[in-house]
């Protein structure tokens, strides 16, 4: 049985296009998502990590319409079968994905934080108490 993803239906048409598509949307999803962590951190965490996980989603998605568009246009207007170009890259093959990656950030990023936020101050708690002892 063989299993088809995205990149394995993107390798057979361009290996460069692919790599440099997948690898691009990757970092700067991080890159961008670290910066804005880091620039909001100091006034609110919580909002830093909200804003961090919508701006990861925002960026992948983004980065790999623009390597949609650059490296496998004539391809992608042919599975778009005459549907508008703009149209089948939103909803055919981005919309959901971006949605379901929006929400899961979005939760999970404020999880991790409180639960974070709890164990450190289990941990402050414990030490001092041992320090005490």
């Amino acid at each position: 049985m063989v299993l088809l993803t995205d990149a394995s239906l993107f390798l057979a048409i361009s290996v460069p296009g692919t790599v440099v598509t997948c690898l691009g949307k990757g970092i700067l999803a991080g890159v961008v998502a670290g910066a804005v962590y880091l620039a909001l951190q100091k006034s609110n965490k919580l909002f830093a990590v909200i804003l961090a996980g919508i701006a990861a989603p925002v960026t992948n998605t983004g980065c790999f319409l623009i390597g949609c568009l650059l490296f496998f246009k004539s391809t992608i207007v042919e599975w778009a079968g005459g549907e508008s170009l703009g149209r089948y890259l939103i909803f055919g093959l981005v919309g959901m994905n971006f949605i379901v990656e929006l929400l899961i950030n979005m939760i999970l990023a404020t999880v991790i934080v409180q639960i974070i936020g709890i164990a450190a101050k289990g941990l402050s708690t414990g030490s001092v108490a041992k320090a005490k002892n």
